[in-house]
């Protein structure tokens, strides 16, 4: 079961009001604070307080993570099973040089950070909060379509032909619910691009270049031209192809024209 941090928000308010009274009362008697108040006691007061309400509350804000199947085989982060590089966007404000995985079966982006007391958390955030976030230099922005629900996109090219891949794995089941055996399928790969505003799926050459009915034989010329397989194609050659295709299906004038 998943614990939402507001625990952590009873015992800070708890220490907040005792922050408070002590300065209070060092106010209105100053002998207390040469007589009872040590540094150490005022140092563990602050700590505690930082502990409790988080070092940013917009970017510690999220539930306890816990790994709901810790025994299946496989995992079901993007990637590999290691916390990476990355940052988010939250309420607008990005914050860089982040520990990140990316749950790709629940959707759910886990973070890793020290505490005030050096301590390892990691929590779930709140992916209400983040239109988008990066990890180990690719793009993942939210979208929700009717055929795929809300989810993040990776996203390859962000232009009047928008490239979006959406990565997906699925926890399966082996035996009784009771006595059953968990594995996550390996990741695969949905593709995908958004033309005129309407979202269009491909899986190949052929379903790619059908895609463009009108310019067919001049999207395949290119794509063969820059010797490009759809389905292996690294991120750099479809950010190459699509600008090609761009420049096909928009021709500088029309762009300029704008």
């Amino acid at each position: 079961m998943l614990r939402r941090l507001s625990i952590q928000y009873s015992k800070g308010s708890y220490i907040f009001l005792s922050i408070v009274i002590l300065g209070f009362l060092i106010t209105i008697n100053p002998q207390l604070n040469a007589q009872y108040i040590d540094p150490v006691s005022l140092q563990n007061l602050k700590i505690n307080f930082e502990y409790a309400y988080g070092l940013d509350q917009d970017l510690i804000n999220g539930f306890r993570y816990r790994d709901r199947y810790p025994d299946a085989d496989g995992h079901p982060f993007f990637g590999i099973n290691q916390f990476s590089e990355g940052k988010v966007i939250i309420n607008g404000k990005e914050y860089r040089n982040l520990l990140l995985k990316y749950d790709i079966v629940e959707q759910d982006i886990i973070l890793q950070y020290k505490n005030s007391v050096n301590g390892i958390e990691q929590i779930q955030l709140n992916t209400e909060k983040i239109p988008a976030f990066e990890l180990n230099g690719k793009l993942f922005r939210q979208y929700e379509f009717p055929v795929t629900g809300r989810n993040y996109f990776q996203q390859i090219t962000n232009g009047k032909i928008q490239c979006l891949y959406l990565w997906e794995k699925e926890l399966n089941i082996s035996g009784s619910a009771n006595r059953g055996y968990y594995n996550y399928s390996k990741q695969r790969k949905r593709s995908f691009l958004i033309i005129e505003d309407v979202l269009y799926e491909y899986n190949g050459l052929r379903s790619f270049v059908n895609l463009f009915p009108s310019n067919h034989q001049e999207i395949r010329r290119a794509v063969k031209g820059l010797n490009i397989k759809i389905k292996k194609a690294s991120d750099n050659n479809m950010v190459t192809l699509i600008a090609r295709c761009t420049e096909i299906l928009y021709p500088s004038k029309d762009i300029d024209a704008e």
